[in-house]
């Protein structure tokens, strides 16, 4: 709803702006952070994400607090704005710009959100880096799982090889190799569905993730790997 125009100074006091937060990042001392752009999923893990940064953005749907989140990471990896953290994760810049822009304003208390960050941030390093941007470029045109490929695990639950599944085995092996939003995977390139509405696309693929036996993830897992490492014995 429209705010009457006597609440604005209110509201614009009692709101931290995209800049005062990252005011407040850079009133911090530099944090001791090993890693890059690069090492960093577009969406953050749904369940690091909600455990340290969702109690500091209310009302945020967990698929754009994550992207948030990533691009917080960026900066704390040494991006000097938020348009440059997007260009590090190579994000599409409309989106980094509304999260950054628009979800920022949400958070009361800047200092303790970028604490929360810094926690997130050596998580990561615990469990040990994973080269996302690689994994970025690699599968960059990976728009269909080669049939003979799904034949193999889906024939025996005799579940025909289609386009369409080929497509949505695609996207699933992109999300989970590069951590990033499913709906920007190269499979959903709208010019491959050209008589699709993006709803019944997502659709589709939200039938294929609730669909997924275990052993075709299993499957589908071994063939990204062969294709992020062609190199060693069993790659493609």
């Amino acid at each position: 709803m429209p705010r009457p125009a006597c609440l604005e100074p209110l509201v614009r006091g009692a709101v931290p702006s995209a800049t005062r937060v990252a005011g407040a990042l850079a009133a911090r001392p530099v944090p001791v952070v090993a890693f890059t752009a690069d090492h960093l999923p577009h969406l953050v893990d749904a369940d690091d994400y909600t455990d340290l940064l969702a109690p500091h953005l209310p009302g945020t749907a967990p698929a754009s607090g994550r992207r948030l989140a990533a691009l917080c990471l960026a900066r704390l990896a040494g991006a000097p704005s938020w348009q440059q953290a997007a260009g590090d994760l190579a994000m599409d810049p409309l989106k980094a710009a509304r999260a950054a822009n628009t979800l920022v304003q949400r958070i009361t208390d800047p200092d303790a959100f970028w604490d929360s960050a810094e926690r997130l941030a050596r998580r990561y390093h615990r469990r040990g880096l994973v080269d996302y941007g690689v994994r970025r470029r690699a599968l960059a045109t990976l728009t269909a799982v080669p049939h003979a490929v799904l034949y193999q695990v889906c024939r025996p639950l005799d579940h025909d090889v289609t386009l369409q599944r080929r497509r949505h085995a695609a996207a699933w092996v992109w999300q989970h190799f590069t951590g990033g939003d499913v709906r920007e995977a190269p499979a959903y390139d709208p010019r491959l569905w050209p008589s699709a509405s993006t709803e019944s696309v997502r659709e589709g693929w939200r039938r294929f993730a609730a669909w997924i036996p275990d052993t075709v993830a299993a499957h589908l897992t071994a063939y990204g790997h062969g294709l992020l490492h062609p190199d060693t014995p069993g790659g493609t």
